[in-house]
């Protein structure tokens, strides 16, 4: 075949599908037409429907809707006689709790007194003896860090006798006082 040959056909077959097309398109807008008349007239008659029953029912509705309302207040009616009544009943406990929590501080400050007087003794007499009991320990340290003092005294000045001993027996062995000690390195 041929170019223009090709090209025909081409345009023939363009040219069919375009009128297929066509004919689904408007077919397809005419199903949708059809659709959107036939929902248009369900939901009017839906509605017809609905304002029917709603104006059948309204006065069904309205009694409903105060036994409701009547409910509700009687049960508020409730809560705040409730409410009242246990408010009452908490300031009467409160005073009740009130007085005997007064009687017995009362009775028992006495008790209390006695008590802290004894626990005041026994805190300062701790306090005291643990006062004596430092005082003592700093003064056995003390004594102790005098001892020591002592003993490292000793200690220095026996190994400063004991260097002056070696340095003369040294200068000796290597003749002279003057000579300097050399370690020999192993």
């Amino acid at each position: 075949m041929s170019i223009p040959e090709d090209l025909n056909m081409l345009a023939e077959d363009i040219i069919s599908f375009r009128r297929e097309r066509k004919q689904y398109v408007k077919k397809l807008a005419d199903d949708v037409a059809e659709m959107l008349t036939t929902y248009d007239k369900e939901m009017e008659a839906l509605a017809k429907d609905l304002k029917e029953f709603l104006s059948k029912s309204e006065t069904a509705r309205k009694e409903s809707f105060k036994e409701m309302i009547t409910t509700i207040q009687v049960k508020i009616e409730d809560i705040r006689k409730e409410t009242a009544n246990l408010r009452t009943r908490f300031v009467k406990e409160h005073e009740e709790m009130a007085a005997d929590l007064k009687k017995f501080l009362s009775k028992s400050e006495t008790a209390r007194k006695e008590e802290f007087a004894a626990m005041w003794k026994d805190v300062t007499d701790r306090v005291q003896a643990i006062r004596e009991e430092t005082k003592d320990l700093v003064a056995h340290l003390r004594k102790e860090n005098e001892e020591l003092a002592s003993e490292v005294k000793e200690l220095l000045a026996k190994v400063d006798r004991d260097m002056k001993k070696a340095k003369a027996a040294w200068a000796k062995v290597y003749g002279g006082a003057g000579a300097s000690v050399k370690v020999k390195k192993e």
